[in-house]
């Protein structure tokens, strides 16, 4: 953010939910207090006036150290039912009203079973244009901009060791979600990173030593998944030579023998673990949870910590003891490691540096000539 006119950090769920119910460890609120940023609270005031200021009151005094700066009401019946809740925060005096959003159903975005739809999926130029007649109309953007300018954000810049290695990471529309910062340690560890795509590609990027195959939605694509055998094949064939493979959540999906969708149908994957993934109709899996290296193997070492989260609808059958457990939820075999937890690496450099060395050395050894 360093060269931006303007940083946002989009809070997700509420503002104090976080790693537990007892304290703010893992939620927006930290992450504020941490920035020395204000909060832009943008509450739900659909069939609300004086009500909004009571909420408004609990959310800027539940935690005197947090700055709640200003608010946005959402879901406003026009300019009369914004005054009433001017007048009703103006009189508390808790935050500063920023402007309303006025409902539209023209620009509300579709939910599936993870969340939203992807922005990619939607952002036409239409829509994004869209957005900000919708948002610039009714918000006081100046304000908004003056209360950011007066945050001072640290420096921070870590160089990245010389390119050594290539990594190719999985991304296309089935694998999608990556910790960005996970992609910038990896980096840091001399990785170049390639990406491509396993529902268009027919092979795997030259002279890789190693992949990422991150989270998305794979069941939604499986079929185009499952239709790509070449890719299937590569992939099996890369883990089989004792290529390096880090993979998670959808990425581990991938790497099952089929994913099972919620009728029934089997579509066949890349099949580096005997087991299968199977969609549910309700969440498997939600919030954040700290595992504990089972032994020294691969990129771990006994007794290491890593943090992430994870959420899904899917569980793989029952896996067989020959697999060896990394840790809860993590997965070895050769030099692969399939996990459902989205590991974040910020908690851990160490295994992001280990991966990428691995990969190294694999690349090496596979340019070297035979004895």
């Amino acid at each position: 953010a360093q060269d931006a006119d303007l940083a946002i950090v989009e809070g997700v769920m509420g503002l104090f939910d976080g790693y537990s119910g007892s304290d703010e460890a893992g939620s927006t609120a930290e992450m504020a207090k941490g920035l020395g940023a204000p909060v832009v609270l943008v509450m739900d005031a659909g069939s609300m006036a004086r009500s909004a200021a009571a909420m408004l009151h609990g959310y800027a005094t539940f935690d005197p150290r947090l700055a709640v700066g200003g608010v946005i009401f959402n879901r406003v019946n026009g300019a009369g039912h914004y005054r009433y809740l001017c007048d009703a925060v103006q009189a508390a005096r808790e935050a500063e009203p920023l402007g309303y959003l006025p409902v539209d159903d023209a620009i509300r975005l579709p939910e599936r079973h993870l969340g939203l739809e992807l922005a990619e999926e939607v952002a036409t130029p239409q829509y994004l244009q869209a957005l900000v007649r919708w948002v610039s109309a009714t918000v006081d953007l100046d304000a908004v901009f003056a209360m950011a300018a007066r945050v001072a954000l640290p420096e921070h810049d870590e160089p990245h060791m010389a390119a050594r290695v290539r990594i190719g990471v999985a991304r296309d529309r089935a694998f999608c979600f990556y910790y960005e910062e996970n992609l910038n340690w990896l980096r840091r560890g001399g990785a170049e990173l390639v990406e491509f795509s396993p529902i268009a590609d027919s092979r795997l990027p030259a002279d890789v030593g190693g992949l990422y195959l991150g989270g998305g939605y794979p069941e939604l694509h499986a079929e185009q998944l499952s239709a790509n055998a070449c890719m299937r094949k590569a992939v099996r064939e890369f883990a089989s030579a004792g290529g390096p493979v880090y993979a998670e959540c959808g990425g581990l999906m991938y790497l099952t023998e089929a994913i099972v969708d919620g009728a029934g149908r089997e579509f066949g994957m890349a099949g580096v673990f005997p087991t299968r993934a199977r969609m549910q109709t309700k969440p498997a899996a939600l919030g954040y949870l700290e595992v504990e290296a089972a032994a020294d193997h691969l990129w771990l070492r006994r007794g290491e910590r890593l943090r992430g989260h994870q959420f899904r609808y899917s569980a793989i059958d029952a896996m067989p003891e020959s697999i060896q457990r990394a840790y809860d939820l993590g997965y070895t075999a050769g030099n692969v490691l399939g996990s459902y937890v989205h590991l974040h690496f910020g908690a851990c450099p160490d295994f992001a540096r280990r991966f990428v060395e691995t990969c190294a050395a694999h690349h090496k050894k596979r340019l070297q000539p035979p004895l």
